[in-house]
């Protein structure tokens, strides 16, 4: 039905979830913190998301759920490929200056992770 340049993602909320989620090209994991759209799930913090991406080898998996430009680094410590966002953005009073925080997050988040040689000879180990 899709063609081979589609992506598929799955929203996935525990490391369980992942069974259910076959054939997707990459997971959305949370909620990672409490967030204003789902206050009714507590977060996973960056350990449950760790163990998510403990049982998701070789599909990137983001971060969702209540994250502000300043968790950002946590997520990506726990070895998420990214984030991803709502509310952080369209809540925010300017959505444009709120994307250019979560820019400036991630790129000092990677700077600092790829900075470290553990992390270096993990990349390298991947390829």
């Amino acid at each position: 039905l899709l063609g081979a340049d589609r992506s598929v993602g799955a929203s996935v909320h525990g490391p369980d979830a992942l069974a259910a989620a076959a054939g997707a090209n990459f997971a959305l994991a949370g909620t990672v913190f409490t967030s204003a759209s789902h206050p009714e799930r507590p977060g996973i913090g960056a350990g449950g998301l760790s163990g998510i991406l403990a049982a998701a080898p070789g599909i990137p998996v983001l971060g969702i759920g209540g994250l502000d430009d300043d968790r950002v680094s946590a997520v990506l410590a726990a070895g998420a490929h990214g984030v991803a966002v709502l509310s952080g953005i369209w809540g925010r009073r300017d959505p444009a200056a709120a994307v250019l925080d979560y820019l400036a997050a991630l790129n000092g988040a990677a700077h600092q992770l790829l900075s470290s040689t553990d992390r270096r000879e993990a990349i390298e180990e991947k390829r």
